[in-house]
Order: C-alpha cells, then sequence, then structure tokens
C-alpha cells in the first residue's frame, strides 16, 4: 500500500547544533520533546559578562565563541516554533 499524498512527513529525530569550536547532536524520540527541551537548557556556557549576552560581535568572531546559555534557549524556541507548525 503507498503512503497518502497528503499525509503529514514524519518529523526529524535528531538535532545538531554545531560552531566551528563546538559539535552536538541530539538525537530524541517526537514523543519526549519536554526531556529534549529540558536536557537543551541545561547546555552552555554562562557567559562572564552580562554585555556579552547583548553585544552583536562580528560574525566570524561569533563562530569561535562557545555556545551559552542563550544559544541554547534559542534552539529550544526554534524547535518548538517548528513542531507547533508540524502539527
Amino acid at each position: 500500500m503507498g503512503a497518502s499524498p497528503f499525509a503529514k512527513p514524519e518529523p526529524e529525530n535528531s538535532l545538531m547544533v554545531v560552531t566551528t569550536r563546538e559539535e552536538y547532536c541530539f538525537l530524541w524520540d517526537p514523543d519526549c520533546l519536554p526531556e529534549l527541551v529540558e536536557s537543551l537548557l541545561g547546555y552552555g556556557e554562562i557567559p562572564d559578562d552580562l554585555a556579552e549576552l547583548t553585544s552583536l560581535p562580528a560574525l566570524h568572531t561569533r563562530a569561535d565563541r562557545p555556545l551559552t546559555v542563550e544559544h541554547f534557549r534559542s534552539v529550544v524556541r526554534e524547535l518548538l516554533a517548528k513542531r507547533h507548525r508540524e502539527l
């Protein structure tokens, strides 16, 4: 039996967060989204200076910096928005 052309595509079950310094790969079950979000919110370095969070460094230097807590919060927001669109 063939798949219906109107069927929703299967959601992705992997997530990669990559900079030139670090790589994170998360494999997850779509039914475990709360656990993935909780895990993601535990990653990232806390910046030494609050100004570092609000500054906009040059693009090439941003890729070389370690990922901060704020980066992972942004990843969570993107992931939740994507999952919401899939519903």
